[in-house]
């Protein structure tokens, strides 16, 4: 999948934030990690939304295991406040299947391995 960098209006905080080709109501957020403050997430989001975003995948491969799944309800909230739908890529199933059964599986329909999966699921 071909994706084209947005320029943002907001500090992005060392994140790289892209949109797919043919899909202009969707972008990515790349580059978070566990140092990431998630308090400087919700300007991002806004600017997205600003911009007509209305799908969000959050790539979370650079966080542990068990660094995932505590982000995963934060920044569902944070996404969810502005209509957003949210999706996440770098998360294998086996690694949020216990942390989901609670839930009817929430996390595994919003969860994908790659970043093409995960953007895939917003056609």
């Amino acid at each position: 999948m071909l994706y084209n960098i947005m320029q943002m209006d907001v500090p992005l905080h060392d994140l790289v934030v892209f949109r797919p080709l043919r899909q202009k109501a969707t972008a990515v957020i790349e580059g978070m990690d566990e140092s990431y403050d998630l308090n400087a997430l919700p300007p991002v989001l806004q600017d997205l939304m600003r911009a007509g975003i209305q799908n969000v995948v959050v790539d979370l491969s650079k966080f542990s295991s068990d660094k995932k799944r505590p982000a995963l309800p934060v920044i569902y909230c944070m996404a969810g406040m502005l209509s957003l739908n949210v999706g996440y890529s770098g998360i294998a199933a086996k690694e949020i299947e216990a942390y989901d059964a609670g839930i009817n599986g929430l996390w595994l329909q919003h969860s994908s391995q790659t970043i093409d999966d995960a953007v895939r699921r917003f056609r």
